[in-house]
């Protein structure tokens, strides 16, 4: 049997990944909290997506682009991790683009108004970049 390892025992870049690559992203806050069952339905809702579309949730390339929203507003991970679960809630049929504004500032704890200059930011440089 193997034991769980804490979100905060394992090394900075693999929390890293864990935040930002949209599929990676734990469905709960606290990464610890994802049970093995909302793992699976993750996995699941991710392998009925079209190829391109699972290509984009789990490019190291999303990921990126993520981590620059997070420098240029001065985020901390687990607010890049809302912003990757955002861009996963789209894709997975779960949250509207014009809701994603009130979603970031209610998850991310930021201004309304630095929760649409960040959807904006996605719709134009993840989501409508092909």
């Amino acid at each position: 049997m193997f034991k769980k390892i804490s979100f905060q025992e394992l090394n900075r870049d693999i929390q890293i990944r864990l935040c930002v690559i949209p599929q990676c992203v734990s469905v709960t806050k606290n990464p610890d909290d994802e049970t093995g069952e909302q793992t699976a339905s993750r996995q699941r809702k991710f392998l009925d997506l079209p190829d391109y579309i699972k290509i984009k949730l789990i490019t190291e390339k999303t990921g990126e682009k993520i981590q620059e929203i997070g420098k240029q507003y001065d985020l901390q991970l687990l607010q890049l991790a809302d912003i990757a679960r955002a861009i996963r809630s789209y894709y997975f049929g779960e949250l509207k683009l014009e809701d994603m504004p009130a979603v970031l500032f209610k998850e991310m704890g930021v201004d309304l108004d630095t929760a649409k200059e960040i959807s904006n930011i996605i719709i134009k440089k993840i989501i409508n970049d092909d």
